[in-house]
């Protein structure tokens, strides 16, 4: 994965955008959208922007560049604004995953727990 440009806050140095760059593709990203319905709002909603905006920036993959690089910088300005926070502080929540609850934690490993206790044996090459 590689653009031939960056989206860049206000206020980065050219230092701190070399430390941001990176030559590996991102393989995840932290989920804060939990169902299908409210992703696929939000990917449209950006796709249009995208398709209506008149740009000389180029990229090979829509989807791809809508979820690695969009849809982060949006949810990134979501937090921001909705938590009062500055950019970098709202990246670093970003980068830092969606918080649960130690309940939270617990109930989905009791559930991961009786799901794999009613698969039948088998190898983890046949999942």
């Amino acid at each position: 994965m590689k653009y031939n440009f960056l989206l860049w806050p206000k206020g980065y140095t050219q230092w701190e955008k070399v430390k941001l760059v990176s030559t590996k593709p991102r393989s995840q990203v932290p989920v804060y959208i939990e169902n299908e319905q409210s992703r696929s709002i939000i990917y449209d909603y950006i796709r249009g922007i995208l398709n209506k905006t008149k740009t000389q920036l180029t990229f090979n993959d829509e989807v791809e560049f809508i979820c690695g690089c969009l849809l982060p910088e949006a949810i990134t300005h979501g937090i921001s604004e909705l938590q009062g926070l500055s950019w970098q502080e709202a990246e670093d929540v970003f980068l830092q995953g969606p918080i649960y609850h130690a309940s939270e934690v617990e109930e989905f490993n009791r559930r991961i727990a009786r799901e794999m206790k009613n698969l039948p044996n088998k190898n983890l090459d046949d999942l």
